[in-house]
């Protein structure tokens, strides 16, 4: 009997051969092959439910002239080559946070309509033509799993990717505006397709203005309205900041620099909780104090599980008396199995969602 037919008809021999591989290569293998493996890749694809982590950090080693040069072809063959064989659990949502010398090359890119960034980040559609949007957003910093890189701004470009798979009773829904856009906007004009039963639990929230506007006031008010006050809220003031799906065209440099985008999260699959430590707080015992209050021992940490982290530049190593990764190495002691992704802005959006107060 030839091997063709044997695989053909052995459903857990095929799927003990597919189920190592990456979401591209086993589409990819499936689509040349036949109905039992395209039945098989959907069964093991339905069964990953893993958020997938990426960074890249601009090299040290070159002269600061060459480094931009160096970071496009660096970049695009390093991410490319993530999307295709390490990315294991399809995305239908992807989140860019970026620091660094790349957010000249938004600016560049957006007027010179050159090929990097945005094409890259466009290539995740080609790869993933499943995956609803993806938001991006550049920053003074960013805390990546392992550590944090502070203010580097014109040194060093560095770039994040977080990608959310489909969750049994979660919804993840995007929105962008610009900040010009009438302060009376509501959130059923942002979100088409929020459903009117569905409770808002979190909402993560970019702009890229200089103070919280009140588009995005108005916004989170709403948000807070539907959900009776019961949310969890974060974000941050950034440089720049966008949401784009497969069929939109690339942005203007005007609404990169005066827009407002973010997330909401619903369902009754999510579990969320958000702190914000005051200016007080400036010694590793009070931020684990402070910290313990999100109750580690209540919440799942497994592949479903992150945590973003949004700091002031200020809160830096210069706040902790020049003691660096305070805040982000005391989140992991107590939390040793959540990754944590965020960034250094120039000032946090957020609430403190475990008590009675309703101030942003």
């Amino acid at each position: 009997m030839e091997i063709g037919v044997v695989l053909s008809s052995q459903y857990g021999l095929v799927k003990c051969i597919l189920e190592h591989l990456s979401a591209f290569e086993l589409i990819q293998t499936s689509k040349h092959v036949c109905k039992l493996w395209n039945d098989v890749t959907e069964v093991i694809l339905r069964g990953r439910r893993r958020m997938e982590f990426f960074y890249y950090e601009g090299s040290k080693t070159l002269p600061q002239k060459k480094i931009l040069e160096k970071v496009k072809e660096e970049f695009s063959r390093d991410f490319q080559e993530f999307l295709r064989h390490d990315v294991y659990s399809v995305p239908t949502l992807g989140f860019i946070i970026s620091s660094g010398d790349e957010r000249q090359f938004h600016y560049s890119s957006i007027q010179n309509r050159d090929n990097y960034p945005y094409d890259d980040y466009k290539r995740l559609y080609d790869i993933f033509p499943k995956m609803r949007s993806l938001c991006v957003s550049s920053f003074d910093g960013i805390v990546t799993p392992s550590k944090e890189i502070e203010t580097r701004r014109f040194v060093l470009p560095s770039f994040t990717f977080l990608s959310f798979p489909s969750f049994q009773n979660v919804k993840i829904h995007t929105f962008d505006l610009t900040s010009k856009s009438s302060s009376n906007v509501m959130i059923k004009d942002l979100i088409p397709d929020l459903e009117e039963d569905e409770v808002i639990k979190g909402v993560i929230a970019f702009s890229s203005d200089d103070v919280l506007n009140p588009t995005l006031g108005r916004l989170i008010l709403n948000c807070m309205e539907r959900s009776n006050k019961n949310i969890a809220l974060a974000g941050a003031l950034v440089s720049l900041t966008w949401c784009c799906s497969s069929t939109d065209q690339r942005p203007d440099v005007e609404m990169a620099k005066s827009n407002v985008s973010g997330f909401v999260f619903t369902g009754d699959g999510v579990q969320v909780k958000s702190i914000i430590l005051a200016c007080e707080v400036n010694n590793v015992r009070e931020v684990e104090r402070e910290l313990s209050k999100l109750e580690p021992d209540k919440y799942p940490q497994d592949v479903t599980s992150y945590a973003f982290m949004f700091a002031c530049c200020g809160r830096g190593k210069a706040h902790y008396r020049q003691e660096s990764n305070i805040e982000s190495s005391t989140f992991r002691r107590l939390f040793p199995h959540t990754k944590l992704v965020g960034c250094f802005c120039g000032g946090e959006i957020g609430i403190n969602s475990f008590s009675n107060s309703t101030k942003v």
